[in-house]
């Protein structure tokens, strides 16, 4: 039990938990931030899959693509501020 503990805390007292979920096969989640720990941005990255797209010429592709879920504390910066961060991402 203590070794998961000393992970627990580890993990919330920190500016950014990142994870990579498609490891083990499933996709992006988005959660809460909570008010115990000092984290403030949950990203997580789901797995590779394929998904129909249409190019810049109008036509429909199938191609690999990884889904991200970004979760940022309102507590750090406002709502606009963060979707003109994320919008940098894309």
């Amino acid at each position: 039990m203590d070794g998961c503990l000393n992970l627990l805390l580890k993990i919330t007292y920190s500016s950014v938990i990142l994870s990579n979920l498609g490891n083990f096969k499933i996709g992006s989640i988005y959660h809460n931030i909570v008010n115990f720990g000092t984290s403030s941005i949950i990203a997580t990255m789901g797995m590779i899959h394929k998904s129909k797209v249409i190019d810049k010429d109008g036509k429909e592709k199938i191609i690999d693509v990884c889904d991200f879920g970004v979760n940022m504390d309102e507590r750090i910066a406002d709502g606009y501020y963060f979707a003109k961060s994320i919008k940098v991402l894309e």
